[in-house]
């Protein structure tokens, strides 16, 4: 602010008025920004989270009508006595969406074993990561057993098969194809169990 010498007056209020409205224009849009940038940060993190949740689920749905197809298990009936005895299969080869996958068996010890793929489920740009549990002693089960039974997963940590079940079937979905990492990939985890 200046004084007119031939006046007196204080001048230069205008210059400082429009340096102030600018300033607190200038700090509305920058938070305005601010608050868009994480809107559609959050906007594509629920959409990639969608996509992770689909692509479990349809890995889910395919290992599901394969189980209930008994793709996993061997049963066998003797032809004297009748009994039905069931056992593993070492290698499984599967179709899931126009996808191939070859299970193997990971792991078969009192007659429960496990199934993982060497190559994920990939669809679309997005990928799964598929395991099956199944446990032989519950084959020979009626169906009414089957489905009233309890404490299928371990209260330790909520995933960890029982001998409880028949079987267990959990799948990890990615918004990302195999090998792939964004910042903003999204993992989805789908689990059903008999």
């Amino acid at each position: 602010m200046r004084t007119d010498k031939l006046t007196g007056k204080k001048t230069g209020f205008a210059l400082l008025y429009a340096i102030l409205l600018t300033s607190v224009v200038l700090l509305v849009g920058v938070s305005l920004m601010n608050i868009l940038t994480k809107q559609i940060i959050y906007s594509s993190l629920n959409q990639n989270s969608q996509v992770a949740y689909y692509a479990a689920n349809a890995g889910r749905e395919c290992l599901l009508f394969n189980h209930k197809n008994h793709s996993f298990v061997n049963s066998n009936q003797d032809p004297y006595t009748g009994d039905v005895s069931f056992s593993f299969n070492e290698s499984v080869s599967i179709q899931c969406a126009e996808v191939s996958l070859i299970f193997n068996l990971a792991q078969g010890e009192n007659n429960i074993g496990t199934y993982t793929t060497n190559n994920d489920f990939n669809f679309d740009g997005t990928s799964a990561k598929l395991t099956i549990t199944e446990n032989l002693n519950k084959y020979e089960e009626s169906e009414e057993e089957l489905y009233n039974l309890q404490d299928c997963l371990s209260p330790d940590d909520g995933e960890t098969f029982t001998e409880n079940c028949e079987s267990m079937i959990k799948v990890i979905g990615s918004s990302s194809g195999t090998g792939e990492y964004f910042p903003r990939t999204v993992l989805r985890t789908a689990i059903t169990v008999k």
